[in-house]
């Protein structure tokens, strides 16, 4: 059966796909050097669940990033977070980040939520809920944190 959902004009999605792209490589800059492992939820407005995950693996030095590696699933992930961006598919869709440094002994977790078309950070109990929900610790628990604030771009996208 076709799904029935509302289609956006051309110029929402070409703006949701820029706000998406600034949106990830502020993300990235803020969260460092090291593996970051992100995973996109989202609720669709019919109800469908979409869920989509990327590795991404940086090495920063200063303000620029000098290496950067990623999984192949990147496409596909930021297709699905565009269409988040976008807002007329989606009911409610959050990022959440895992993240290893090198050196560091444990992950941290921080996350955002997409609302209005840009990432809003989730608060510390919102992370400790939503990275655990329906799954059981393996090992050591990652320490979470509110997610570092990302200005909004100046102009409209």
């Amino acid at each position: 059966m076709p799904r029935d959902l509302p289609r956006p004009s051309h110029n929402h999605v070409r703006a949701a796909f820029e706000r998406t792209t600034l949106s990830l490589s502020r993300v990235l800059v803020k969260l460092g050097t090291g593996v970051h492992t992100l995973v996109y939820t989202a609720h669709e407005r019919d109800g469908q669940l979409t869920v989509e995950t990327t590795t991404a693996t940086l090495t920063i030095r200063g303000e620029d990033i000098e290496d950067f590696q990623c999984s192949p699933s990147l496409a596909r992930f930021v297709r699905a977070l565009a269409w988040g961006m976008e807002g007329s598919i989606v009911h409610k869709a959050m990022l959440l980040v895992t993240s290893s440094q090198p050196g560091d002994s444990g992950a941290i977790v921080c996350g955002w939520q997409v609302t209005d078309g840009w990432f809003v950070p989730l608060p510390r109990e919102d992370i400790v809920l939503a990275s655990t929900a329906g799954t059981p610790p393996i090992g050591p628990l990652p320490q979470r944190y509110t997610a570092p604030v990302l200005p909004r771009p100046p102009y409209a996208l």
